[in-house]
């Protein structure tokens, strides 16, 4: 090992958490139950934007030394490419810092109501290396056969001639395409944003690649699992 190189710490799972101005309370629900039903090898990220007025980061970090609540990165705004640009900033910080073999990225108020996420998913991964990401793919959590018409729309908006407003997000949207395309990517699929769940492998590839740097979609209009559904294929 090079001697700048800095040993990660191994956990068996790490929680990225987004909570914006209206979650705080919410948030307090999914962090005491992610606490309560996953492995104690644990550490959660929350990525703060509930604004300064608030003590959500006292409070959060109260409930456990495993939480750890980062604040936003600047030029980050709101939701859909700003949500990227925060989420982005909680996998970069904890893959800087740790190895968990599998990391689980929920909404403030997706309430985890029973134990044994780790396992299964852990089987999931080991059945086929291949697989990077799991969560709700191609049905709705109510069912129904998701519609990825809306995103496909975007992208080839953002990718297109009017993506020239925006150059640098534009090259780099049209680059992120082309990979995602060559394992068979079709435009706009992605695992539903509430909840999913990277391999290790998965997310150390688009850490080590720098892709979790990348701040040109802050601008966008896509949503943050619609850039995730690219960056993992």
């Amino acid at each position: 090992m090079r001697k700048y190189e800095v040993m990660r710490e191994h956990k068996r799972i790490a929680v990225v958490l987004p909570v914006g101005p209206k979650d705080a309370e919410s948030a307090f629900d999914t962090l005491a139950s992610a606490l309560y039903y996953l492995n104690k090898s644990l550490v959660v990220v929350a990525v703060d934007d509930t604004g300064a007025h608030t003590d959500f980061a006292k409070r959060a970090e109260q409930m456990s030394p495993n939480i750890v609540v980062l604040p936003p990165p600047p030029h980050a705004p709101g939701a859909d490419g700003g949500l990227w640009v925060k989420l982005a900033a909680g996998y970069q910080w904890l893959l800087d810092r740790y190895e968990p073999e599998m990391i689980l990225r929920l909404d403030a108020d997706a309430l985890i109501i029973g134990a044994g996420i780790e396992e299964r998913a852990a089987q999931e991964f080991a059945k086929d290396r291949t697989t990077g990401l799991l969560g709700s793919y191609r049905v709705s959590p109510d069912g129904t056969l998701r519609d990825w018409s809306w995103a496909a729309r975007r992208i080839r908006v953002e990718a297109g001639i009017r993506g020239l407003r925006h150059p640098a997000r534009q090259a780099r949207l049209r680059d992120f395409i082309a990979l995602a395309r060559e394992n068979s990517y079709v435009d706009g699929e992605h695992a539903l944003g509430g909840s999913y769940i990277h391999s290790f492998r998965a997310a150390n590839t688009i850490y080590s690649k720098g892709w979790f740097r990348e701040t040109s979609f802050a601008t966008s209009k896509l949503g943050e699992d619609h850039q995730i559904g690219r960056a993992h294929v």
